[in-house]
């Protein structure tokens, strides 16, 4: 439907079609049919905000998907034309997910430019959420690269906003506290700071059988197994290994 109201000019209707079927092959486990009718949609799309709809909308099949280079693409073209002054809320987010896109696809530096853009003209009040996700994505990315200070200082940054975040709603605050426990869970194991490591493994864990994604889940799980296995807690080892399968 989406499709013939585009080719019979009524654009404005077939925007909240597409954008609903879209939704409608994603939940069907077919992210490259929505994002090939997104891209039918936002072709000679006039309207600034919903040419950053859909560009967003695509990005996040991408990462669906894990082609984060298409994502990339998808947002470049919007930060390059499509965001206004730097500051806005959209100008915020989408560095946001650029970023993220950056950060999946081995980019770290240039996704530490794009996180670091956020942390300068955000507003901490306004944008508080992002503010949080680019936490989390730091905590890792510094983990990942040996820094570890700056890992922990990213982290229980975030984890200061979390606590005040009280407008996020309760889901949010949760699924985000998971990933940060998460982050220290790791930082601290690869520290080797092994009792510390399994506090925060065992409170992400707790949470995360409410709040968390099955990928997620895992992660921890396979972290407080190595945990256990460098504490000798064999019969612990053991166990965690049982409730991943």
């Amino acid at each position: 439907l989406a499709r013939h109201l585009l080719a019979v000019g009524r654009r404005k209707q077939a925007r909240e079609v597409a954008m609903r079927a879209a939704d409608g092959l994603r939940g069907r486990g077919d992210p490259d049919a929505a994002i090939s009718l997104l891209a039918a949609a936002a072709s000679g799309e006039k309207s600034r905000n919903w040419r950053l709809r859909f560009a967003e909308e695509m990005s996040a099949l991408h990462e669906l998907a894990g082609d984060h280079e298409e994502g990339i693409a998808c947002l470049e073209s919007a930060l390059r034309g499509d965001l206004g002054p730097p500051g806005t809320r959209d100008a915020v987010r989408i560095r946001r997910r650029l970023g993220v896109h950056h950060h999946r696809a081995g980019s770290a530096e240039k996704a530490l430019e794009l996180f670091r853009e956020v942390l300068a003209m955000a507003d901490p009040r306004r944008d508080v959420e992002e503010l949080i996700f680019v936490g989390s994505e730091l905590a890792e990315l510094h983990t990942l690269r040996g820094e570890y200070v700056e890992a922990e200082e990213a982290c229980r940054r975030a984890l200061a906003l979390l606590s005040k975040a009280i407008r996020a709603g309760e889901e949010f605050r949760s699924r985000m506290e998971v990933t940060l426990r998460a982050s220290l869970g790791h930082l601290e194991l690869r520290r080797m700071s092994l009792d510390r490591a399994k506090q925060e493994l065992e409170a992400a864990a707790r949470l995360a059988r409410s709040f968390g994604t099955t990928a997620i889940q895992a992660l921890i799980l396979n972290n407080l197994g190595i945990v256990h296995n460098q504490l000798n807690d064999f019969s612990d080892c053991n166990s965690v290994a049982g409730s991943m399968n």
